[in-house]
């Protein structure tokens, strides 16, 4: 329901009452808001190298108003990490402080990664926090922004990351098939990552092949860091009809296993991962597996 802001209107009759517009020639008594300082933008953000140079990122600080005058904010600069000024990092400023220039109520605080530091997935976390003293009052909110250093992005150093792997569950509504005919975009899901060892992580992936799969356990595995690779863990009977690959096998389920030829890749980095498995028939009279097709299945998830 649409809420409607007190506003002043011109007298209505309603309901044979008159009522009375607004007064405006009454005084009102004004407050006149003391300016405050504070940090712009996310908490936490995410500073990405990926080439070299590595252009200037940009911490910005705001004011909530516009002075006639120039106004010195002072701020401090940590890594609980350990990354060093002049290694790690620059910052363009001079000493720990900015100015916003009058007529301005915004001011960058340059910093410039040194990309060289930042080539094999290593990560590094600077501290920004106003203090005083300082020409503006702090405001008492974004106080401190946490921003991460990264260099260009690693499938096998950054999947270690429980947060990566987190961001790559959910709908792929894009998803596709090769192998046995193309068809898509359909929706694949991945419904959880679960890591086993320092290199594996069990994912349940729903909707493979788009045939009524339900969900089918894959490992992933980034002991190469040079090529992570997903590929069924064990063979899985589906409740899909094998009729849809060969009419003489109608009635009867499909089986999904690894492909021997042809492992999967799965792609932090790109957050696009393409399956390869084989595809196999599956008699529940008698409980047996007869065979399995030669062909490469391929599906791709994509968002």
């Amino acid at each position: 329901m649409k809420l409607l802001t007190k506003i002043c209107l011109p007298a209505l009759l309603v309901a044979g009452v008159f009522l009375a517009g607004c007064d405006k020639t009454k005084p009102y008594d004004t407050l006149e808001a003391e300016a405050q300082v504070h940090f712009v933008g996310e908490e936490n953000q995410i500073y990405s190298m990926a080439v070299n140079p590595a252009p200037v990122y940009n911490v910005v600080v705001g004011t909530t108003d516009v002075a006639d005058v120039d106004r010195t904010v002072t701020f401090n600069v940590s890594s609980p990490t350990g990354a060093v000024a002049g290694t790690h990092y620059t910052l363009g400023t001079t000493g720990n402080t900015v100015v916003i220039k009058a007529g301005e109520a915004t001011v960058n605080i340059p910093v410039q990664g040194n990309y060289s530091q930042f080539t094999s997935g290593q990560k590094h976390t600077l501290v920004f926090s106003l203090k005083e003293p300082t020409a503006v009052k702090l405001a008492g909110f974004m106080d401190t922004v946490r921003l991460v250093l990264r260099g260009p992005c690693f499938d096998g150093v950054d999947i270690n990351d429980p947060a990566v792997q987190a961001e790559m569950l959910g709908d792929y509504n894009k998803s596709n098939d090769a192998g046995f005919g193309a068809w898509g975009p359909y929706k694949t899901t991945i419904k959880s990552i679960t890591p086993l060892t320092a290199t594996t992580a069990r994912a349940v992936i729903n909707n493979v092949w788009d045939a009524g799969f339900g969900d089918v356990n894959f490992i992933i595995n980034w002991s190469n860091t040079a090529n992570v690779t997903i590929n069924v863990e064990t063979a899985t009977v589906v409740p899909s009809d094998a009729g849809v690959l060969n009419s003489a096998y109608a009635g009867m389920f499909l089986v999904i296993r690894k492909h021997a030829s042809a492992d999967g890749k799965f792609s932090v980095c790109t957050g696009s991962h393409t399956l390869r498995y084989q595809l196999g028939v599956y008699n529940p009279a008698t409980s047996a597996v007869l065979g399995y097709f030669a062909t490469v299945g391929i599906t791709t998830l994509a968002r």
